[in-house]
């Protein structure tokens, strides 16, 4: 029994005094240091590749090399030459949306659809201030409307192509022709000739605001009378295809 014990007092004295000595000569070894510096290295890349591929994050985590920003009254980040910093200035305001031929687009609390049928295209929604319509007839003076039509594109020519080819407003672009994107949807502007209610003298100009999609044309004609033409711009601004 002493024996034995004696014999594993000896063992774990040899293990005690051996695997250290073994350890610090494997550390001292040059090799093992060109080891250890290539795997610290090799750690050190992962995390610098890593660092490149996620980039640096501010304190609400938005993504700074690749130009987001955090936007505290919209509560997300985003890159401001895509997409403003600025309060929903539409907020509340009401929603039309057609499902037939797939769009949206806002108005208005204080604006109506004082009406909505085939008169132009295929398809026409007009849009105005509630305070400018009696029976849902618009008055003479008023001058200020937001008309969304529908037209046909079975050729499926672009918009500048259809233009051309297409008038239907007989107002020849005045201003040129500016390419827009709205919500994801592109689009172009122009404005042409107001020559009124069959007039033949220009009295101002309207704009149009064209988007294709499939074989459909819309096309948003703002009046120009608008006293606020503040609220036409953002009415525009709404317009969005739906699924």
């Amino acid at each position: 029994m002493q024996n034995k014990y004696l014999k594993f007092l000896l063992i774990a004295l040899i293990v005690a005094i051996v695997v250290p000595q073994i350890t610090l000569a494997a550390w001292w070894n040059p090799m093992s240091w060109g080891i250890w510096n290539r795997i610290f290295h090799f750690q050190q890349q992962e995390q610098k590749q890593e660092k490149l591929i996620g980039g640096d994050k501010d304190a609400h985590g938005c993504l700074i090399a690749a130009g987001y920003t955090w936007c505290e009254v919209k509560n997300k980040c985003l890159r401001t030459f895509e997409e403003k910093c600025e309060a929903d200035q539409t907020a509340g305001w009401k929603t039309y949306t057609n499902t037939e031929y797939r769009f949206s687009i806002k108005y208005p609390i204080n604006w109506v659809i004082y009406k909505e049928n085939s008169e132009i295209g295929e398809h026409s929604v007009f849009l105005g201030p509630e305070a400018n319509y009696v029976q849902n007839i618009r008055t003479e003076e008023s001058g200020c409307s937001v008309i969304l039509a529908v037209f046909n594109n079975s050729e499926k020519l672009s918009l500048s192509d259809w233009l051309a080819k297409n008038d239907m407003w007989n107002q020849k672009p005045v201003k040129g022709i500016t390419n827009i994107k709205i919500n994801g949807a592109e689009g172009i502007k122009y404005e042409g000739t107001d020559y009124g209610m069959g007039g033949v003298t220009p009295i101002g100009f309207d704009s149009h605001v064209l988007f294709s999609k499939n074989d459909k044309i819309i096309d948003i004609l703002t009046l120009d009378k608008c006293a606020d033409k503040t609220n036409t711009n953002k009415i525009n601004s709404t317009f969005k295809f739906t699924k």
